[in-house]
């Protein structure tokens, strides 16, 4: 895997430090083009485990093949059934945002973090959430994070896609500039 192109060797670090879970996904000749890792805390949310997508770098080759979101489903097969209740992330891909609202009740599209069920999701993310603890400039009603990324805008995902314009006009009608680095944090209150 090329890092020159994807994360860097500090960020890659610091995902390992904070992660639980770690994948690897090979192409046939054993090569590795991309790898997941995800923090699942101790602590529960309303009795129910938290599954928080630390990191996800797939090559160009393999974007929008959905091994992303297959890893996900990998890691379910190891989680005690029936108590994964929230699945949460950071991200600028609407693509990754189509992914959880299907999912679940997805904070901040369905119900901002305002809410009382939103504040304490958001309670829970800087209590135990690494990635949230160290967002600088984090709007707590709209999940917007303002320049994670210096790089601006990371990957190759298409914009203004079927079913993922909800996601990019609500956003932008916030002040989301994924070009300036911006990223939303997604929780999804799964369905059971």
């Amino acid at each position: 895997m090329n890092l020159e192109s994807g994360w860097s060797l500090d960020g890659i670090r610091k995902s390992l430090c904070h992660s639980d879970i770690i994948g690897l996904l090979y192409n046939q000749d054993k090569f590795v083009c991309g790898y997941s890792m995800y923090l699942l805390p101790e602590q529960k949310l309303n009795d129910h485990l938290f599954l928080w997508w630390n990191a996800v770098c797939l090559i160009p080759e393999v974007q929008n093949r959905g091994f992303g979101r297959d890893s996900y489903f990998q890691v379910l097969r190891f989680l005690p059934q029936n108590e994964l209740g929230y699945f949460g992330g950071r991200t600028q891909n609407p693509i990754v945002m189509k992914y959880y609202a299907k999912i679940g009740h997805l904070f901040p599209f369905d119900e901002k973090y305002d809410t009382s069920e939103g504040q304490q999701i958001m309670d829970f993310l800087y209590s135990y959430i690494p990635e949230v603890q160290e967002t600088a400039l984090l709007n707590k009603t709209t999940g917007i994070c303002k320049q994670v990324y210096s790089e601006g805008r990371l990957g190759d995902y298409p914009e203004n896609i079927g079913k993922t314009e909800r996601f990019e006009t609500q956003l932008k009608s916030c002040g989301f500039e994924p070009e300036k680095g911006d990223t939303v944090i997604l929780v999804s209150k799964l369905r059971n």
